[in-house]
């Protein structure tokens, strides 16, 4: 879809929000990682039929098995070096276009390559395949929480489903069945009380996980490329709109998450989903900035989603206006990509060689840059980053550890 940029488009969109009956936005609290997605609410039966989605799949709202999975592994052997401080995470290429990043949680992360869904958990030198690829079926577009994964299955059978697995038992669950190219699927999201998905022609839809019944929370299909679920509704960071949605799943209002009057872009959540991190172009020179043509300028921003505080992070508009991608965030610290020492620093077109990466502590004000050490579509845990590197002796991107402390990466700090 194509980002319309103007203050009138975009008061257009706001008016088409309000008509809705959007409200404002409640992101919830903080997520830890033991919890299990069956806390109670409100709900209907077990097996409810969906506004406007097919029959619902009957539900068992029990998790059964207590046995430890046995997962097969995936070798580490003849893994190319990929810099300093930097390590394999998940020893598989993986097979689609990064559009949507590898998925992640406080306790691991995870990816779909050729042999299936892989997964490791944080800083371990062993990577799972939790779910193999059949012959007939696929397995692709995964999401952590805490001791779960949800993603989608059987793309190349006549059936389809949203699936739901136990990491610890290796137990699934189908939340959603649905047929045929019209009632596609696409991304999943997960937390505490409910599966989350996307299906075209009907709109955002989700189940709860302990009643089973399935909703439709927006008659409208998004185009999220950064998706995030908090405990109480789902962040989309809509390419089609260009601004930063928020669901809320009780009410099913929508809202901007932090309005204002230019493209928002490359959001991304926090593992614990506490925080939000993305490229914002309301500063000069950035305001007519576009979704797919055309950027100027662009500060990263941030939102605590419990108290709804919002932070600009950086300050180089409008004296100094410096292209921006990839922001990440965890506790204090917050992570974005820039172009190298040597190129443009403001690249007008929307695509841009994004190879310097940038650390920005929020406690203590300090900022760090390095070259060639950033990561597409990256995710931080703590003073780790993960995220995608492709380079010698890599024949597709993989899921690399890089360790941002590590004395071996050549820092310059302002």
């Amino acid at each position: 879809m194509n980002w319309r940029s103007s203050a009138a488009q975009m008061g257009t969109l706001i008016a088409t929000l309000a008509l809705a009956g959007l409200a404002g936005c409640s992101c919830g609290g903080p997520m830890t990682s033991d919890q299990t997605p069956t806390d109670g609410g409100a709900g209907g039966r077990d097996g409810a039929a969906g506004e406007g989605g097919d029959a619902g799949v009957p539900w068992d709202p029990v998790w059964h098995k207590t046995t430890p999975a046995q997962y097969q592994t995936v070798g580490s052997e003849g893994q190319p070096d990929c810099g300093p401080g930097c390590r394999i995470a998940l020893s598989l290429p993986i097979s689609h276009n990064y559009y949507y990043g590898h998925a992640f949680s406080v306790s691991g992360v995870a990816d779909h390559g050729t042999s299936g869904l892989v997964w490791a958990p944080l800083g371990s030198q062993t990577t799972y395949l939790i779910v193999p690829r059949g012959d007939d079926d696929g397995v692709v577009e995964p999401y952590l929480q805490g001791d779960f994964a949800i993603y989608l299955r059987g793309m190349a059978k006549a059936t389809n489903f949203v699936e739901l697995l136990k990491l610890s038992t290796g137990e699934t669950k189908t939340a959603y069945a649905y047929s045929g190219y019209e009632k596609s699927v696409a991304l999943t999201a997960l937390n505490s009380s409910y599966a989350f998905w996307i299906q075209a022609k009907v709109g955002v839809m989700s189940r709860h996980l302990q009643t089973g019944e399935i909703r439709v929370l927006l008659h409208t299909t998004l185009d999220c490329a950064g998706i995030c679920a908090t405990e109480s509704g789902l962040v989309c960071g809509d390419t089609g709109y260009g601004q930063v949605i928020f669901i809320d799943q009780q009410t099913k209002n929508a809202s901007l998450l932090h309005a204002g009057p230019a493209l928002q872009a490359d959001s991304a959540c926090s593992p614990d989903r506490t925080k939000l991190a993305w490229v914002d172009y309301r500063d000069p020179p950035g305001q007519d900035s576009t979704y797919m043509l055309y950027r100027s300028g662009g500060e990263v921003y941030a939102k605590d989603l419990a108290s709804d505080a919002v932070s600009r992070v950086s300050f180089d508009s409008p004296e100094n206006p410096r292209r921006k991608a990839w922001p990440a965030t965890d506790g204090a610290l917050v992570v974005w990509s820039e172009p190298c020492s040597t190129c443009d620093p403001n690249p007008d077109s929307a695509d841009f060689p994004a190879t310097r990466l940038v650390r920005f502590d929020s406690a203590t004000g300090k900022k760090c840059r390095a070259e060639d050490r950033a990561l597409t579509l990256p995710s931080l845990h703590g003073s780790h980053l993960y995220g995608y590197w492709t380079g010698p002796g890599a024949p597709a991107p993989v899921v690399v550890d890089v360790d941002l402390d590590d004395p071996a990466i050549a820092w310059e700090c302002e």
